[in-house]
């Protein structure tokens, strides 16, 4: 019954998981608004969707978390999640 209520507690304690937007707001928008060093801008199809052809929605999300080409591992939120990075390139790519 402990370890459930200690585990029940480090979920919620934990549960404060930034949205996709809130991420790219503070972390990823200053290279991915204007494409800086080639960063796929947010939001523009003809930056993201040869990426996703050529390479896939998981192998981004895995280059995100590891760095690729001038990004750096996490970009500039090293304190993100796995998921907060997927979701701010779910957000990235709304609509394309």
């Amino acid at each position: 019954m402990l370890a459930a209520v200690v585990f029940s507690g480090y979920v919620s304690a934990n549960d404060n998981s930034k949205s996709g937007e809130e991420v790219y707001n503070t972390s990823c928008i200053g290279c991915h608004s204007t494409g800086v060093l080639g960063a796929p801008k947010a939001k523009v199809t003809s930056d993201w969707q040869p990426l996703l052809d050529e390479k896939g929605f998981d192998t981004l999300w895995k280059n995100s978390i590891t760095g690729v080409k001038a990004m750096p591992p996490k970009g500039a939120c090293g304190l993100c999640s796995d998921d907060e990075i997927k979701a701010a390139i779910e957000y990235m790519i709304d609509g394309i």
